[in-house]
C-alpha cells in the first residue's frame, strides 16, 4: 500500500501522522463523512 505522495521512495512501513491516521483509512480512502478533512489533508501534500 503506497500513498499517492510516495514516489521518492520513502518507506511507506513508518506510522503515519495522528491526524492523518484519524481521517485516513488504510487503503487511503478518506472518510466521506470528513469532506473538510480530506480537503486538508490533500492542501497539506
Amino acid at each position: 500500500m503506497t500513498a499517492p505522495h510516495d514516489t521518492a521512495g520513502t518507506p511507506t512501513a513508518k506510522a503515519p501522522k495522528p491526524e492523518e491516521t484519524a481521517w485516513v483509512k488504510p487503503d487511503y480512502q478518506v472518510v466521506d463523512t470528513s469532506m473538510e478533512c480530506t480537503a486538508y489533508v490533500l492542501t497539506k501534500r
